[in-house]
């Protein structure tokens, strides 16, 4: 059967309908025919490329190596090569051009596709590859249906001592320290950019300080976590040495106040000690003589008890004194268990007795005492927390107003179980823009005293307790700090323990 011949329509469609640019050259370079599609890729018009030299389309590499290609052509030799060409409109194209010299008598044919997106996206994914394997943060792609880790850099195989291909399919709950915000944390990520602190463990069983940046994206048709993982070890060193340096700060601040306030009741248990060693002897030779019908019982038993009252007030001034004491432990001491229960009303009623040599001479104290549940924390940082606040309410009043201030301590449950602490004192108050820079670092309006860190430590430490602070204020009116933490929940210890035994 005779081969079927093709219509010459057929070329000439093919010609017009091409998603390739195609170019039809003389010998003199000339152009002769061009499609639509060389119209778009060379941004011309395609009645305005006919008359044009090919080689007024350089190359964007080198002025030579159109030279060379065209030599090619004219040969009647083929070629296939990636270039970048500069367009008659100066524009930069990657392209792929495929040369046939000679297909008919001074007639040379060029094909070329554009792949400057392509080109682009391979730059683009090299340049991601480089910046993955070399970027100093944990990157983990995660997969949002059912958490496995889907790609980890190097920087995750090190900092948690798998290699990449074993982190490839774990679940990313693998990698945490049981808690009971996981599946909270990961529903909120699914939906939107979120930022949090939490601990990471290692291979070997230990654990680290991380701070996690997680945001959903796109990679193809498939919804992703991208994870930015930062160990923030040192951050915490750092942040625990300001902790410590902000706490002997304010002791340092109040120590001629605590040394006053345990010399009162010192002096007057030593004043009652040197009475009664002088005294007691004198009374029991009375009580001897008495014995012997040479004295009156009744004048021993009246010093006896003289000597009993004298003993009753030096017992409350040592029992003053133990109170501070004990006081100023809870505030040194690093707690043992930092996530142990915490007597809210406890840790205030401490931090007020500490803080009476900066009240006495300002502001009267008043308690309102409400409910509150326990919560979970560390007794030492609430203090400091709350010691921050009760002194810097008293410093806000004035050592000379007439009358004195007020400094007035509340706590109350909020409606859905949060501790709420309120702080009030009806001293000076704060402009707008005192008010803005509040918890900036080293930020003070003391003017050289303090350190500037007090409320940013109060701040992070609250923080870090999962709780909130806010702060009202006025000129002229006063400041209310308000402290919110959430309750300890029995249950997220059961659930973590839960997830623990399945790890």
């Amino acid at each position: 059967m005779a081969l079927r011949e093709i219509p010459i329509e057929f070329y000439v469609a093919a010609f017009e309908h091409a998603t390739h640019a195609i170019l039809g050259v003389d010998d003199q370079g000339r152009i002769l025919a061009a499609n639509e599609a060389a119209a778009s890729l060379f941004r011309t018009p395609r009645e305005a490329l006919i008359g044009l030299r090919a080689t007024d389309f350089r190359l964007a590499e080198h002025d030579d190596e159109s030279e060379r290609l065209w030599r090619i052509l004219q040969s009647g030799g083929t070629f296939r090569e990636d270039v970048h060409i500069l367009t008659h409109a100066g524009q930069e194209r990657a392209v792929r051009v495929a040369g046939k010299g000679n297909i008919e008598p001074d007639l040379h044919l060029a094909i070329l596709g554009d792949v400057t997106r392509r080109k682009e996206h391979e730059l683009s994914s090299r340049r991601y590859e480089l910046l993955r394997e070399h970027a100093n943060e944990i990157l983990l792609f995660i997969d949002c249906k059912d958490g496995r880790i889907l790609e980890a850099n190097h920087a995750a195989a090190v900092a948690y001592g798998y290699t990449q291909v074993e982190l490839l399919g774990m679940h990313i709950r693998e990698l945490r320290r049981p808690t009971g915000e996981f599946e909270a944390q990961f529903r909120r990520a699914k939906v939107e950019s979120i930022v949090f602190e939490t601990e990471h463990r290692r291979k070997d069983g230990t654990y680290f300080p991380v701070e996690v940046s997680s945001r959903p994206t796109r990679i193809g048709d498939d919804l992703v976590l991208l994870s930015i993982i930062r160990d923030i070890t040192e951050r915490r060193a750092l942040q625990a040495k300001l902790l410590e340096a902000d706490r002997l700060s304010t002791f340092g601040m109040m120590a001629a106040g605590l040394a006053h306030e345990i010399n009162n009741p010192l002096a007057y248990v030593l004043a009652n000690h040197e009475v009664l060693a002088r005294e007691l002897p004198r009374l029991s030779a009375e009580a001897h003589a008495a014995a012997n019908g040479q004295g009156r019982a009744e004048d021993v038993a009246e010093g006896l008890a003289q000597c009993a009252a004298m003993l009753s007030v030096a017992m409350e001034g040592l029992e003053r004194v133990r109170t501070i004491v004990r006081d100023l432990r809870t505030f040194s001491r690093i707690d043992p268990q930092e996530g142990g229960l915490v007597d809210l009303h406890e840790v205030l009623d401490a931090a007020l007795n500490i803080a009476q040599s900066e009240l006495r001479h300002r502001a009267r104290l008043e308690r309102h005492y409400g409910e509150l549940a326990p919560v979970r924390g560390s007794t030492s940082r609430l203090g400091q927390v709350f010691l921050n606040l009760v002194v810097n309410g008293a410093q806000a009043i004035p050592v000379d107003r007439r009358g004195g201030g007020l400094v007035r301590v509340t706590t109350a449950s909020t409606s859905d179980g949060w501790a709420c602490i309120e702080i009030c004192d009806d001293g000076v108050g704060m402009a707008p823009e005192v008010l803005s820079r509040l918890f900036e670092p080293f930020h003070t309006t003391k003017h050289g005293e303090g350190t500037g860190l007090g409320l940013y430590i109060t701040r992070t430490i609250v923080e870090s307790h999962g709780g909130t602070i806010e702060v009202e204020s006025a000129e002229g009116v006063g400041t209310t700090m308000r402290v919110k933490l959430p309750p300890y929940e029995p249950t997220l210890d059961a659930r973590s323990a839960g997830v623990a035994s399945r790890a």
